[in-house]
């Protein structure tokens, strides 16, 4: 007979050191902490970062769990929740808040060209650029 282990863990806290945002085309790292107490277990399993319903892998060092976003799925919200998960099972006790937002487009420049001596005021137009 084969011996089965039965690991039990605490939820952890999770935490984002600023606002959870990227865009719809996915493909951007984000960074999440988590309380330090739970780095060795995290080492060593499969653990990843779920946004929405949609799970990808994570790494985590040092208390920093890093995950790449998935791009957005039409028809779903933009805004999704963000949550840790540790072989497949939750793992985070908190839930944060992701919002995918539409790719920005420069669609003009002016002045299109400027002294290389600087000082120049550059204005940028488009659509969803962010401040």
């Amino acid at each position: 007979a084969k011996a089965a282990e039965i690991y039990n863990h605490p939820l952890v806290a999770v935490t984002a050191n600023k606002t959870l945002f990227g865009s719809d085309a996915g493909g951007q790292e984000i960074e999440l902490l988590i309380s330090s107490e739970a780095d060795e277990l995290l080492e060593h399993s499969a653990i990843g970062c779920l946004f929405g319903h949609r799970s990808v892998p994570a790494t985590v060092t040092r208390s920093v769990v890093k995950c790449m976003t998935p791009p957005w799925e039409p028809q779903t919200p933009r805004n999704v929740t963000l949550t840790v998960n540790l072989n497949g099972m939750e793992f985070s006790k908190n839930v944060l808040n992701f919002e995918y937002i539409e790719a920005p487009r420069v669609t003009k420049i002016h002045p299109v060209y400027v002294s290389t001596s600087g000082g120049t005021h550059v204005v940028v137009s488009g659509v969803n650029l962010l401040p």
